[in-house]
């Protein structure tokens, strides 16, 4: 594991965080053999799943991307890839 610092500006986490909360968090649910249910036992946390666009995302990852060791760097540019084409 490792950690970028300082790839948004605090504007621009104000923006993610507002944009977010907007759309609003619902409980993380868990993928069982009879469906997705709720599980506080084993995931108590909430959470926001969000199809982000090439618009949001490459910006971002132009600023990081020189920074993500090379191995981790093939997998996210192939999924990224498939992302905006």
């Amino acid at each position: 594991a490792f950690l970028i610092e300082n790839v948004l500006s605090p504007e621009e986490c104000q923006q993610f965080i507002k944009l977010t909360e907007d759309q609003g968090y619902g409980e993380a649910l868990i993928t069982t053999p009879t469906g997705m249910v709720g599980m506080p036992d084993v995931r108590d946390n909430f959470r926001l799943m969000w199809d982000v666009n090439a618009e949001v995302l490459n910006p971002i990852w132009e600023r990081m991307k020189t920074l993500v060791p090379q191995v981790l760097r093939f997998a996210v540019n192939f999924t990224i890839d498939h992302l905006i084409s």
